[in-house]
């Protein structure tokens, strides 16, 4: 599961020749703590109420304060784990989500991060995690199925998602096995490109860490 899927399409966003006015009418309606200000597709920041009262630009153009601002975002290829990290790190609300070219393309907010750890159910059983990248001509879930049950294992959960401006897709696959070696050779052996692999005591430590994290988070 990646941040490009979990956008929340009602996010609004600032631009710096709106109101400081405008700009707290948009916080109380949204009851959100930030907003991101953004010119023409490029991320400026990260705006909170504070940051308006600071710099005291309520009758002005919020542009006046754009140099001032943090801006904390994931690319949209990153994985859900990142996004649970970096709101949790950064203690925010709302995450900016940026394309390969460094353009915004929405945002995630708490509530679309809650739903993706609720859907991560299938990431926290046992066994081993595969991403692969596959030519989207080439694509076959059957095909891919069939070359791990030949290792006699069973892909549990799965997800597919395509990298941005390019003809590939990046596959991932939750086995029942944390033992990877025999499975990435048999895909190895017929030229799939095996982007990472997680076996199951490192892949389930890194998820704990990030998922108490961000519970903490959701806490405070």
């Amino acid at each position: 599961m990646y941040a490009s899927n979990c956008i929340n399409p009602e996010i609004p966003f600032l631009q710096p020749e709106d109101k400081g006015l405008t700009a707290l009418s948009l916080f109380e309606e949204l009851n959100v703590t930030e907003i991101p200000m953004v010119d023409n597709d490029t991320y400026l920041g990260l705006i909170t109420e504070l940051d308006l009262l600071d710099y005291e630009c309520i009758d002005g153009q919020i542009k006046e304060i754009k140099t001032k601002l943090s801006k904390p975002f994931v690319y949209e290829t990153d994985h859900f784990f990142d996004v649970i990290a970096k709101m949790a790190s950064e203690q925010i609300t709302v995450l900016p989500v940026l394309n390969a070219e460094e353009k915004y393309v929405g945002s995630i907010d708490q509530s679309s991060a809650i739903e993706m750890v609720s859907r991560s159910e299938g990431y926290r059983s046992q066994g081993g995690v595969l991403v692969l990248e596959v030519n989207i001509h080439d694509y076959s879930m059957a095909e891919i199925s069939r070359l791990v049950e030949s290792n006699d294992v069973k892909i549990i959960h799965s997800y597919v998602n395509t990298l941005p401006d390019t003809k590939m897709l990046r596959v991932t696959i939750k086995l029942n096995t944390s033992n990877l070696n025999s499975i990435i050779q048999t895909f190895e052996r017929f030229g799939y490109v095996v982007a990472a692999s997680f076996q199951k005591d490192e892949f389930e430590e890194d998820l704990k860490k990030r998922y108490e994290a961000f519970l903490r988070y959701l806490n405070t």
